[in-house]
């Protein structure tokens, strides 16, 4: 989540009996094929996003929770259109097909750029903190293989985020 929603999530987390635990934070870059007009560019302004087509994981206008007014921004999808796929693997095949294609994303490990000829680059605009959380029940104990498991998904975010 965003971390401006942090409050609202707290909240949620505290009204359900929930614990939260921080594993990574980060800015949301901008994927692409190699062969797009957008990989030639080191830095990337959301004018450079106008032509082109923006793959999305779900309709943003059905988000399931308004946090408020002041942080629920209107969303704007790129002039050239936009297509919704909630299954990973296919964004990055239509993204790998497709060099007017773009997605905002979490820094993607380099293994999956390479396997699918992507690169992704920083967007000058919107340059937000997200934060990836693992969420569990206020009286569990994280068991070993919990503590493995985290340690897995920090050591690979930390890959993807160099």
């Amino acid at each position: 989540y965003k971390s401006t929603f942090e409050k609202h999530f707290d909240a949620i987390f505290e009204e359900k009996g929930l614990e939260s635990r921080v594993l990574t934070e980060f800015e949301r870059v901008v994927a692409m094929s190699k062969d797009s007009p957008l990989a030639k560019l080191d830095d990337i302004k959301d004018e450079d996003l106008e032509s082109l087509i923006e793959i999305v994981s779900e309709d943003p206008s059905s988000l399931p929770y308004k946090p408020s007014p002041a942080q629920n921004e209107t969303y704007a999808p790129s002039k050239a259109g936009m297509i919704i796929v909630n299954d990973r693997a296919m964004q990055l095949c239509l993204m790998e097909k497709m060099p007017n294609a773009y997605i905002r994303t979490s820094p993607i490990p380099p293994e999956v750029l390479d396997r699918y000829n992507l690169t992704q680059r920083t967007c000058k605009d919107g340059c937000e903190v997200y934060r990836d959380v693992l969420i569990y029940r206020k009286k569990y104990r994280l068991s070993v293989y919990d503590n493995e498991m985290i340690k897995r998904i920090i050591e690979q975010k930390c890959k993807s985020l160099d």
